[in-house]
């Protein structure tokens, strides 16, 4: 028995075995990792023992540096999921006995060996790791001291070089080595045709393009402007500047097939007075700039941001004056650099907005167009574009900070780790969010809703018409399959997202608590809503009364239901007043519906005639029922008043919308008939006694 139950224990270890990844490592894999993982750091740290002054060279090493760190880490997670294995596996064969068979020591010897393998090769990755993370400390203390030094180390003031220029001959001296310089360069003197050629080409071009455009010109900028006022503004002008911008580009085409050799100028006197005033006329220009942009752009006039560029950039002109010109090429080039990304995040972001704006108003024919396509009504907005417009602004707005940042002197290494971090994600709370993931679950959401909206729509004009299914159970199939469809689009985009549903039992066990104390009434309607979908006792467009609300069904949703008053204002009912309360639908089973009339008559008058012209009054009226003897024509006389006899016409008619036109029709082919016959309808005596005292009166 022993026996039998040592072979089914063996035969079960072995299957875990199989069942789980490899616990060995390969010794030739792991000695090969470790030994181009030494190599590498060792080529670092002494790349970095020889260029410690150079600050390209130090990020170019900390971008390399970080790559090693990750791969250090990556060797990190893996060998330590191997010994983690490896113990499991140890501990699953229990405690070491003499009396193990064979065949369980061997595979317990096997896996501590694998086990002390993976230590071994643990203990390396996390002296590399050690070693790469102190020397991108290392690196990032130069780099900062080097960047320090250089951006507040002085150079030569306007003054200095104002004092130099004015010593006899100096400017001279200047001028003829500059020009010297610039008209003895190694130039391939047989390419500059070639970049003429280029720079007259791009030229002509343009101004063909011009030229061509001009005769589309109207059609296609006004489609633009109906489209995006944003984007048709910027095609004009990109139309007009369209010859110049071509023959930069191919000038620089040019000089990059056929390359320009220029040396460097001379560092003179001269030059650099030069640098400074013109360094001092583009920050000038640049404030202009921003000041006319300010007037025109909201979100620079609103946050202010214009007004700290114009102080960065009046610091550069001093900075400039006193000789610290790395610093003010930082701030000019970055300010500038700033200015270009905002401006074009804003332009990536209003000219969608204004696009997604049309569609959901229908502006441009083609948006016309999709809005057919997608069966929506007037002032409807397009299904799941808030979450298009939320994935856009999000995606732009991440960009536009990561190129801030960059030009702002962000190390690429610590880019580098940032972008990591968005893509491996962080957790908060217990949750892990992912922000790139999330990103695309939005987009997802929006995506899926949009279809949602359309298979609603095919479903409802090409199948379920043909179903024979009565109207409101059409109309309930396609709300339950539009909200089925949105439940499926949030599911499916929060799993995209990478949110594991169950650390959602937190978020649910709080709505729980919230249900059993604020939320009834929702739960209360969302019930209700239910059971007027699948129940279906009112339906779109049925004449309902609830309490003192009375009129047309305009949409029942989950929560509650519109009713479109006669007046065309909309009453929200809440589903749980519904369901609980007293309702009279007009239309549940069919449009039929009764009318009564009372008319009185004078006294004298001949009763019989009476009722027979009222009867033929209804029979002559096309929309009362007359052939079902349930719903026929009753003429009744009610009783004596104190001025008149008092009867009343009663009758059905077939479409209880038309009570109104039905019963005006009706009451004139009355009037029109008892004049006729000399039938008096006598007036009130209160509205006679009231007429006397008016004529009294006058």
């Amino acid at each position: 028995m022993r026996d039998y139950f040592h072979h089914y224990l063996l035969g079960f270890i072995l299957w875990l075995m199989c069942a789980l990844p490899g616990y060995a490592a390969d010794t030739l894999t792991a000695n090969a990792l470790l030994d181009d993982l030494r190599r590498q750091v060792d080529a670092a740290e002494q790349t970095f023992a020889q260029n410690k002054d150079d600050v390209t060279q130090l990020e170019q090493l900390a971008t390399a540096s970080t790559h090693l760190a990750q791969q250090a880490q990556t060797c990190l997670s893996d060998y330590t999921q191997n010994q983690t294995q490896a113990q499991q596996a140890i501990e699953s064969l229990g405690a070491a006995s003499s009396d193990d068979l064979p065949d369980i020591k061997n595979k317990r010897k096997e896996l501590e060996q694998s086990r002390q393998a993976a230590e071994k090769v643990l203990s390396q990755c996390r002296l590399f790791s050690l070693r790469i993370n102190t020397l991108l400390e290392e690196i990032s203390k130069s780099r900062q001291t080097l960047l320090h030094d250089q951006l507040l180390t002085p150079t030569h003031s306007i003054l200095s070089h104002l004092e130099a220029l004015l010593q006899p001959g100096v400017w001279k001296l200047d001028i003829i080595n500059t020009a010297n310089t610039l008209w003895q360069p190694e130039i391939a003197w047989l390419n500059l045709p070639i970049a003429l050629l280029y720079g007259v080409g791009g030229l002509m071009l343009g101004l063909f393009w011009r030229k061509r455009a001009r005769n589309t010109h109207q059609a296609r900028q006004l489609a633009l402007t109906t489209t995006s006022p944003t984007l048709g503004q910027t095609w004009r002008y990109g139309q007009q500047f369209m010859p110049y911008l071509l023959s930069l580009a191919c000038v620089l085409i040019a000089f990059q097939l056929h390359p320009l050799g220029i040396p460097p100028l001379p560092d003179n006197d001269l030059l650099g007075l030069a640098h400074i005033v013109g360094g001092t006329l583009l920050a000038l220009g640049l404030i202009r700039v921003l000041w006319l942009l300010s007037g025109r752009l909201a979100f620079l006039r609103y946050t202010r941001l214009y007004l700290l560029a114009v102080v960065a950039l009046l610091v550069a002109i001093g900075s400039l004056w006193l000789g610290y010109r790395n610093f003010a090429h930082l701030l000019i080039s970055g300010v500038t650099g700033s200015l270009v990304v905002l401006l074009t995040a804003w332009l990536l972001l209003q000219i969608p907005k204004e696009i997604f704006d049309g569609l959901d108003e229908g502006r441009a024919p083609w948006q016309q167009h999709i809005r057919q396509h997608l069966g929506l009504r007037t002032n409807q907005f397009v299904p799941g574009m808030v979450w298009l417009r939320l994935t856009l602004a999000l995606s732009i707005t991440g960009i536009s900070v990561l190129l801030l940042l960059r030009l702002w002197g962000m190390p690429e290494q610590y880019l580098t780790l940032l972008l990591n971090r968005l893509d491996s994600g962080f957790e908060i709370a217990g949750f892990k969010l992912e922000p790139l993931r999330i990103i695309g679950g939005l987009l997802v959401i929006a995506l899926l809703i949009s279809m949602t909206h359309v298979l609603k729509t095919h479903v409802a004009e090409n199948w379920l018409q043909r179903t024979g299914l009565s109207r409101g159970a059409q109309e309930t199939a396609t709300t339950v399959s539009g909200y089925i469809g949105i439940l499926l689009a949030i599911l499916l985009g929060l799993s995209v997202a990478g949110i594991e549903f169950k650390n959602l039992a937190i978020i649910a066990g709080a709505l729980s608590v919230g249900i059993g104390f604020g939320l009834q009434n929702i739960v209360n309607n969302f019930v209700s809503g239910l059971i007027l979908l699948f129940e279906r006792p009112i339906r779109k467009g049925d004449w309902i009364k609830v309490g003192n609300a009375e009129g047309y069904v305009r949409d029942i949703s989950i929560r509650s239901t519109t009713i479109q008053a006669f007046d065309h204002s909309d009453i929200i009912v809440p589903n749980s007043e519904i369901i609980s309360g007293q309702v009279t639908n007009m239309m549940l089973n069919d449009n039929v519906g009764r009318i009564i009339i009372p008319i009185s008559v004078a006294y004298g008058s001949d009763s019989e005639r009476v009722m027979h012209i009222l009867q033929a009054v209804a029979d002559a009226h096309p929309t009362v029922v007359k052939s079902d003897e349930a719903m026929r024509i009753n003429v009744l006389c009610r009783g004596f008043g104190e001025e008149s006899l008092k009867f009343e016409l009663r009758c059905f008619v077939t479409n209880i919308e038309a009570r109104t036109g039905v019963t005006s029709d009706l009451n004139l082919a009355i009037d029109k008939a008892f004049r006729q016959d000399g039938i008096e309808i006598p007036a009130s005596r209160l509205g006679l006694h009231r007429v006397a005292a008016a004529s009294d009166n006058v």
